[in-house]
């Protein structure tokens, strides 16, 4: 198990250790799925963290939708949005399968979120 699988599993289990309406429960996922980014992970698995981390938000901003990393937390969560409606599109049009590797040509690391 290489180290980025290491750090996806253990801010998974960070979550889930959580409230689902914590502010930092989806900063965790996001965290996770940087770290299936960085370690080339397929898109099976990149998936599953994103539909949990879209799950969620809604519980999460009824709470926290104006606190003070809602600026940078919300950037980040608009990122992993926007890379899963991209890879939601490749798979309709063929282009990706669940085997397949990708990242977002940029990734804006969660280390901004204090």
């Amino acid at each position: 198990m290489t180290a980025f699988e290491r750090a996806a599993e253990f801010y998974q289990q960070a979550c889930a250790g959580l409230p689902p309406d914590d502010e930092k429960a989806p900063a965790f996922l996001y965290a996770a799925l940087e770290a299936c980014w960085f370690g080339n992970k397929n898109l099976k698995d990149v998936i599953v963290i994103i539909i949990w981390m879209q799950d969620l938000i809604p519980k999460m901003t009824e709470i926290w939708e104006h606190s003070p990393i809602a600026v940078p937390r919300d950037e980040h969560l608009g990122e992993a949005t926007k890379f899963a409606l991209a890879c939601a599109k490749g798979k309709l049009d063929g282009l990706l399968t669940e085997a397949s590797v990708v990242k977002p040509t940029s990734i804006v690391s969660v280390a901004l979120i204090n």
